[in-house]
């Protein structure tokens, strides 16, 4: 997975097994910082990449 944030715009990325998913999320007020919480009871998610603008 890779989360990176442009502007006020959050871009997910996820790749598994040959499906590529992008999600863009739009945030309307700006905050300054931006918290990302995964869960999961059945699943292992590794390789996460946080990126900086």
């Amino acid at each position: 997975m890779t989360f990176k944030r442009e502007e006020n715009r959050i871009i997910t990325i996820t790749e598994n097994q040959g499906l590529s998913l992008k999600v863009i999320t739009t945030i309307e007020d700006k905050p300054k910082e931006v918290y990302v919480a995964l869960t999961g009871d059945q699943c292992a998610i590794t390789g996460i990449r946080v990126s900086n603008p």
